[in-house]
């Protein structure tokens, strides 16, 4: 976002508000002044949780300052349900406010909580934030179908879920093998894949946590993404972008922005992970090619849907937007 607006010739002044409790709230008192002092635009990045209250606070000074806001919302829970601290934002936001979501679902949702938000939404998919990736290679069925899993290891985020599924394929006679690649971040996640290094033997294999060229690699051995979520704040997860940009499909779970993410196209979204995504893992995988062609143009597509957002924000903003 800040390299959009610098883009467009607006000067930036950014405070990064991200952190542990204490220096998140430092940050916030520090954006405070520097949202009184300024002028023009103000663009807040929301946080989720209770931490939507000190977004609400710069809100609060930037409308006190006559400062149009830009409320860009990256957490589902702030669409989920109606929430006091919600519509209290919604409400002082004022007219020339843009409320940016990340899929269509979202921007329903939110609408639907607060009806009187129709035509003050914009739709901005998280696309741009992934590298293109050049021109990845088409995946093709071999001997083995490689599955991946990437990401913080949680049973939130589905880590033992993951296991399981690939252990139905493995008792179902299936050739394939489990690729986790993540750092362990919790008890629960890492009894899980202990258990699996029992149960699944040499279909599961850990490379840890990776970054840089180790990414890439993982990128490069895996077929089938698996994205078998419960996590309550779950919106547009980058991971499923990475995996698309890299001609990869995805199985993942039925939430958030997900289904509009991939759109049938980039991959399957199921309701009941556990009982669903087996037989879907098998039907991708016996179309192989076909499904790794489609990630990759559901890709572009996102990244085109992306750079028209974009224009239509930067357009709004010299066209005045700064004016309320």
């Amino acid at each position: 976002m800040v390299e959009g607006f610098a883009t467009a010739g607006f000067s930036v002044l950014r405070v990064d508000v991200s952190g542990s409790l204490g220096r998140k709230l430092i940050a916030h008192v520090l954006a405070l002044f520097r949202v009184l002092a300024g002028r023009g635009p103000c663009y807040i990045s929301l946080n989720s949780n209770s931490g939507i209250w000190l977004s609400l606070a710069l809100l609060a000074v930037a409308r006190i300052r006559g400062r149009p806001t830009l409320l860009h919302y990256h957490s589902y829970a702030l669409v989920r349900r109606r929430s006091a601290a919600v519509a209290l934002l919604v409400q002082l936001s004022g007219k020339q406010s843009k409320h940016i979501v990340l899929g269509p679902r979202m921007a329903a949702a939110l609408q639907e909580q607060y009806p009187h938000l129709a035509g003050r939404t914009l739709v901005l998919n998280n696309s741009g934030l992934i590298d293109p990736a050049g021109s990845p290679r088409r995946r093709e069925m071999g001997p083995r179908l490689r599955l991946g899993f990437l990401g913080n290891l949680t049973l939130e985020k589905g880590i033992d879920t993951a296991v399981e599924v690939t252990r139905r394929l493995v008792d179902a006679g299936h050739t394939c093998t489990l690729i986790v690649a993540g750092p362990v971040s919790s008890p629960g996640a890492a009894e899980a894949l202990q258990s699996a290094r029992t149960s699944l033997g040499e279909h599961l294999v850990y490379r840890g946590a990776v970054y840089g060229l180790a990414k890439k690699e993982f990128f490069e051995e895996v077929d089938i993404l698996l994205f078998p979520s419960r996590y309550r704040n779950e919106a547009s997860p980058l991971v499923l972008m990475e995996a698309m940009a890299n001609g990869i499909p995805a199985v993942a779970t039925a939430v958030g922005c997900i289904p509009d993410d991939l759109a049938d196209k980039g991959g399957r979204t199921v309701d009941n992970f556990v009982s669903e995504a087996p037989a879907v893992i098998s039907a991708i995988g016996a179309r192989l090619g076909h499904h790794s062609l489609q990630a990759r143009q559901r890709f572009e597509e996102l990244l085109g849907e992306h750079k028209v957002s974009v224009n239509a924000l930067r357009q709004s903003l010299l066209a005045g937007l700064h004016r309320d």
